[in-house]
């Protein structure tokens, strides 16, 4: 504690006992050190305002009385020989005890009066003592209620920054930073909010209020960065809640504002709902709702003016999925089973060893007709089928072309053979055989005769040659034709 604050303290406990001011005129004096003097002024007031134990005169009096006569009583009995000597030792006894309660009834009531004054001292002094503690300002904590992106935390006393993690506890000391597109909800003991934007970086530097209520305090420091700040009435004068920043600090009594920071400190404080005080270089400016103003490193900040009021963007909520209907369930149509065909045994035939396999039963959605049995193939004498089950030819591919069919001689008639003319006329010649009509092999027009050596057109071989001519040509088809006639 300063000089200058136990100076205030003094100056202001005097007028207050004097009754020359009040509370906030006391605080209105010293402003720079309102904060510190607010509670212990208010712990003045209240000791001041506790009542003090007081005793009627009468009820004093007869204590004392009853004080003195005591007192003389015990002198009596020291000064006189005691009673009980001359007596028996149980008798002097039980009779001394009577004459002692009867005697020390004065007694009594003092012990009593001792006693309750000192309950009632005990009383007071733990009542203050209860007071005192209840009115003690314990540290609290926030909570991190939403996180969207790389949100990291540095708790007090470490160096490696961590996660953050949604409902994870924040604690005086600790510091929070995101990352770009990244955003995070605090929330704090109190009900207020402090919406963190991208690339910020926040330390929470104090959170406290009194175990009973009230005197809530919140101090925040932004060093770069946006945020969105929505704080709830405060209860009471001494709660606050401050954000400090490279530049200025803003205090707030409950209201909704933005604070964004640049890299080299400049602050921006934009007013949404209420009114803040931005105080930098022990200059005061007082921003109402749709103003703001600007402060940089080491200047005061300007005056309040309007500017565009921008709202944060609110945290998607889950969408209720829709219960589930529940449909009915069709139930199977019994369908009529169809019964079983009956076996009809044939009798097979002597010799038909093979046992016939049975034909697949048809079901009501084959659109196929039953064929019609075949009847059995007789055997023959022999106890062999009369009937061979041909082996199936290969179909010829589609694409193969079929050959055309060759020409064939038509149905010419033999010649007459001629006869050779002899001497006279005779018919003792042998006939030469008429050219075959056929192919000109050689291709002189003679209808498919050899030439002679000599060049005679007609010119047929010998009789045997013509025989040995194959059944499958022309030449040999002619052949078996005269050989036949």
């Amino acid at each position: 504690m300063t000089k200058d604050l136990d100076h205030a303290l003094d100056e202001s406990l005097t007028l207050l006992a004097e009754g020359r001011a009040t509370l906030e005129e006391c605080l209105a004096r010293y402003p720079e050190h309102a904060a510190e003097l607010r509670p212990l002024l208010e712990t003045a007031l209240q000791l001041r305002r506790a009542p003090r134990p007081t005793s009627r005169p009468a009820a004093f009096a007869a204590g004392k009385q009853r004080m003195l006569q005591a007192l003389e009583e015990k002198k009596r009995r020291l000064a006189s020989p005691s009673s009980s000597l001359r007596r028996p030792g149980w008798i002097a006894a039980l009779l001394g005890r009577k004459e002692e309660t009867r005697r020390g009834y004065p007694s009594f009531q003092l012990r009593w009066v001792m006693t309750a004054a000192t309950a009632l001292i005990l009383l007071v002094a733990t009542g203050f003592l209860l007071l005192s503690w209840l009115q003690t300002p314990v540290a609290r904590a926030a909570t991190l209620a939403q996180v969207s992106g790389v949100v990291e935390i540095l708790p007090e006393g470490e160096q490696t920054w961590r996660p953050a993690a949604v409902g994870e506890r924040v604690e005086p000391g600790d510091r929070i930073r995101t990352g770009p597109a990244s955003a995070a909800l605090l929330r704090f003991f109190n009900g207020s909010t402090t919406d963190i934007g991208a690339e910020t970086v926040i330390s929470v530097v104090q959170m406290s209020s009194r175990r009973v209520g009230g005197h809530e305090v919140v101090v925040l420091h932004q060093w770069v960065g946006e945020s969105y700040y929505h704080v709830q009435p405060l209860p009471d004068p001494a709660s606050e809640f401050k954000v400090e920043t490279p530049a200025a600090i803003t205090r707030v009594r409950g209201t909704v504002f933005a604070v964004i920071v640049e890299e080299d400190g400049t602050t921006d404080v934009v007013v949404i709902e209420g009114k803040v005080d931005v105080i930098a270089q022990e200059r005061v400016v007082q921003v109402p709702a749709g103003q703001g103003t600007t402060v940089q490193p080491e200047h005061p900040p300007v005056p309040a003016r309007p500017t565009d009021v921008a709202t944060p963007t609110p945290w998607p909520t889950a969408t209720p999925s829709p219960t589930s209907t529940l449909s009915p369930v069709p139930t199977s149509t019994p369908s009529a089973t169809p019964s079983a065909t009956p076996y009809i045994e044939e009798e097979m035939p002597e010799g038909h060893d093979e046992e016939m396999e049975p034909t697949e039963e048809p079901t009501e959605e084959s659109d196929h007709h039953t064929p019609e049995p075949t009847e059995t193939p007789e055997e023959s004498e022999e106890g062999e089928d009369r009937y061979e089950t041909p082996e199936p030819t290969e179909t010829p591919d589609n694409d193969q072309e079929t050959p055309e069919p060759t020409e064939m001689p038509g149905d010419e008639e033999t010649p007459e053979p001629t006869k050779y003319p002899g001497d006279g006329g005779g018919d003792n010649g042998t006939p030469e055989p008429s050219p075959t009509p056929g192919d000109d092999d050689d291709h002189d027009g003679d209808s498919g005769g050899m030439d002679s050596p000599d060049g005679r057109a007609g010119w047929t071989e010998p009789l045997e040659a013509y025989l040995m001519l194959p059944l499958h040509t022309p030449e040999g088809a002619i052949r078996s034709i005269q050989t036949s006639i």
